[in-house]
């Protein structure tokens, strides 16, 4: 059908746990017309912000007590699929970070993982942030390059 539009709620199995997911749930939906390509259009973008709202927080200090926003870590290039979903300190080191991306659209590029941190070294790890031999991440002071294919996820450990 052409001009109709369902939502579909999952319904919480009874087995294994008879309590499962029981109670009062809240869900957020959004609908976001647009024409184009959703890429052109931002719909991911637009997603993100649903699910992660800006949380706006009051400058005592006035207008002047805000520096110019400027990100720590961040993508540049990818054709503005590829995201930053996770960024925390490694697991067995608290001079290294590691960076977790992932490429959204569904097609392949090449983005600049750029930090404002003076990196030492960098490498792509796996989810268990284990160093993968096969896998070259070069780093010099305009960032990393590294290549992305459709949904795939990389993870990336900083050394500081």
């Amino acid at each position: 059908m052409t001009g109709v539009q369902t939502c579909a709620l999952p319904i919480s199995p009874k087995a294994p746990d008879a309590n499962a997911d029981m109670g009062t749930h809240s869900i957020s939906y959004s609908l976001f017309p647009h024409s184009g390509t959703f890429q052109e259009a931002g719909v991911v973008r637009e997603a993100s912000d649903l699910n992660d709202p800006m949380i706006v927080v009051p400058n005592p200090g006035g207008r002047s007590a805000f520096p110019k926003p400027q990100a720590l870590i961040g993508i540049q290039g990818g054709h503005g699929g590829v995201a930053i979903e996770a960024i925390k300190l490694d697991d067995t080191s608290q001079s290294n970070v590691v960076v977790r991306m992932c490429e959204r659209f569904g097609g392949s590029c090449t983005a600049r993982l750029v930090c404002l941190l003076p990196i030492k070294s960098a490498m792509i790890v796996d989810v268990l942030e284990k160093k993968l031999p096969d896998q070259i991440c070069e780093w010099s002071s305009d960032g990393a390059q590294i290549k992305f294919k459709p949904f795939q996820i990389i993870t990336v450990q900083l050394n500081l």
